[in-house]
Formats: structure tokens, C-alpha cells, sequence
């Protein structure tokens, strides 16, 4: 969609300023691209994960560390990138992408 957007806006010098409802509405035939961007998205967050960041295409998902003691439980999200071959890193809910620590026994090194 950028890639398209910006071919277009090598024509339209005002494409820049509009946010992306007034692009569409002045190009239609980008709207069905627009669509699947939203249902994917829509798709993403029905099972439970979080779109972080379409551009790099970051995707954390929740997950429960079950520590020996009840109380020790802790959340985390474990994080995926667009272009890493699986799941290789995690960081805190406070946390971000910066922030990320390779899982035990990632071979891959990360993305970032």
C-alpha cells in the first residue's frame, strides 16, 4: 500500500499532506487493498495478538511464564517480526521492541 501510495504521490505533490481515508476516497481502486489490510489486522487481534507496528511488522502475543509459586506467575509477550523465520524473542508487557531478548536457544540472531 505505501509502495502504491508513493507512486502515486510522484504525480499528486498534495497525496502527502491527506490522511489515508482522503487518499482512498481521491483513489478509489486502493480501497480494496485498504480492506485486507483492515480484515488481516482484524484477524490478527481475534486470536488474541497484538499489531504492534504494520510498517516493520511487529506482532507480540501474550504469553503466561507459570512460575513455581503461585504468585510468581508472569505475562510476557513474545514478539515476532516480519522476516524472521519464527519466534525468537520476548520482552516485557512494559517493555517494547527495543527492548527485545532472544529466547532460549534462538539460533537466529534478532531483527533489530
Amino acid at each position: 500500500m505505501r509502495k502504491r501510495i508513493a507512486d502515486l504521490s510522484r504525480f499528486d505533490d498534495k497525496l502527502a499532506q491527506l490522511d489515508l481515508s482522503k487518499v482512498i476516497a481521491r483513489y478509489p481502486e486502493l480501497r480494496p487493498l485498504a480492506s485486507r489490510m483492515s480484515e488481516i489486522a482484524s484477524e490478527i487481534q481475534e486470536m488474541g495478538c497484538f499489531l504492534k507496528d504494520i510498517d516493520q511488522g511487529l506482532i507480540d502475543f501474550p504469553f503466561l511464564i507459570e512460575a513455581e509459586g503461585e504468585d510468581d506467575d508472569d505475562v510476557v509477550f513474545l514478539c515476532w517480526q516480519y522476516g524472521e523465520p519464527r519466534i525468537v524473542a520476548w520482552h516485557s508487557i512494559e517493555s517494547g521492541f527495543g527492548q527485545r531478548q532472544p529466547l532460549p536457544g534462538a539460533a537466529k540472531p534478532l531483527l533489530n
